[in-house]
């Protein structure tokens, strides 16, 4: 088996309800041996859980990953598994995302009555 190289990301994007926010995590794994199925393992805060990640084949694969956003700073180890063997680790520290609030604003050009009012196209 060959070793894979792995990557992760924090970005800022945020999902689910104020009370329990999850961030998203962008995984890149770059894979030189045959396709398979994949998992990652994550460890962070002293617990641990397993992410499926579907058939991975080879080249290079991105897959999006979402964790409870961080309420401090910490390290995060991400071990990625085929079936029960390790193959490619990585550690991020993830810090507290910034909470942004984004307000949209309709500011183009609408033509009344060709596809139907404002109000039921937005």
């Amino acid at each position: 088996m060959s070793l894979c190289e792995l990557s992760v990301t924090a970005s800022p994007m945020l999902r689910g309800p104020e009370e329990a926010l999850e961030q998203r995590l962008v995984v890149v794994i770059r894979n030189p041996g045959a396709g398979g199925e994949m998992s990652l393992r994550v460890s962070a805060g002293g617990g641990e859980r397993e992410l499926g990640l579907g058939w991975v084949a080879a080249g290079e694969t991105r897959r999006e990953v979402y964790l409870p956003a961080a309420a401090r700073v910490e390290e995060t180890s991400f071990e990625l598994r085929i079936g029960d063997e390790a193959a490619g680790s990585v550690t991020l520290t993830r810090r507290p995302p910034r909470r942004w609030t984004v307000h949209v604003v309709q500011n183009s050009h609408h033509d009344l009555g060709y596809t139907g009012l404002p109000t039921d196209i937005l």
